[in-house]
């Protein structure tokens, strides 16, 4: 963290892989931001800055950890901030259905802002624990999704995927500095 409170914005992450730490690692350089993984006490930091981007990976529709995020919303006094939310996937970026799908499972609504941003899949470095899991969710994890969304998933589980670009912050950044700016 920036020493006396030269940053009025702050990037909280949670990573699994590296995609997300590595976009919020981008993100900061370019918004000279402070940043911080998540964990309990990291979180409580998100009350002593006017803006605030919540960035992580998505499991099945889910936005991971962001219930922790929604539980605190009016401790944290967010609705009198600028917040963002992140999520990071490996679903198709370009499918309005596709992110309206995360919107809506993810309680994201009015003026909290949502970026969908590709993240990076290696089906040979998963571990047995989430090998596990993901055989769990097969049944349930593309309901809802059109065909064609569930097809480009279906690849990039099978095939692995690795869109993890720092222009993919282009829109993020941009909007993140007319908040900061109002």
């Amino acid at each position: 963290m920036k020493e006396g409170g030269e940053s009025d914005t702050i990037i909280v992450y949670n990573s699994s892989n590296g995609s997300t730490a590595k976009y919020a690692e981008w993100l900061s350089e370019v918004l000279e931001c402070d940043v911080v993984n998540y964990n309990r006490k990291n979180l409580a930091y998100i009350s002593l800055y006017r803006t605030v981007i919540f960035m992580s990976w998505i499991r099945a529709g889910e936005i991971t950890r962001i219930s922790m995020l929604r539980q605190n919303y009016d401790n944290f006094k967010l609705g009198e901030k600028n917040l963002f939310i992140a999520g990071i996937g490996i679903g198709p970026q370009d499918s309005e259905a596709y992110v309206d799908r995360i919107k809506n499972l993810n309680g994201v609504s009015g003026g909290i802002r949502l970026y969908y941003l590709p993240g990076r899949y290696d089906p040979d470095k998963v571990k047995g624990v989430d090998k596990t899991a993901l055989a769990a969710m097969s049944g349930t994890m593309y309901d809802g999704m059109t065909g064609e969304d569930t097809e480009i998933m279906k690849e990039r589980f099978a095939g692995g995927y690795d869109g993890v670009d720092p222009d993919n912050l282009r829109q993020l950044v941009q909007d993140v500095l007319v908040a900061q700016r109002s």
